[in-house]
């Protein structure tokens, strides 16, 4: 995201400094294979049994591997994105 979209709150947010770039969406470190995703997936769905749960990926070589996996993980929608980046990173 671009310094001059960091406002105070989304810099609150992120725990970072209003104007700073900033990478987006952060990486999700407690996620590095298929099965972590799934176990968050099935975490997600435990605490709240009524929400869906979405999964935007990146189109990219591949991508339908991921999503096959995304699908037998639960979630109930998956979102393929173009690998330009997202609207966080729109001027």
């Amino acid at each position: 995201m671009p310094g001059h979209k960091v406002d105070a709150n989304i810099a609150r947010v992120r725990h970072s400094t209003p104007g700073v770039g900033l990478i987006s969406p952060p990486p999700h470190h407690d996620i590095y294979s298929i099965e972590d995703l799934a176990q968050l997936i099935h975490d997600l769905k435990n605490a709240n049994s009524k929400a869906r749960i979405s999964v935007k990926l990146v189109s990219e070589v591949g991508v339908g591997t991921v999503a096959a996996g995304v699908a037998k993980a639960r979630a109930d929608h998956i979102t393929i994105s173009g690998f330009e980046g997202g609207t966080g990173a729109s001027p």
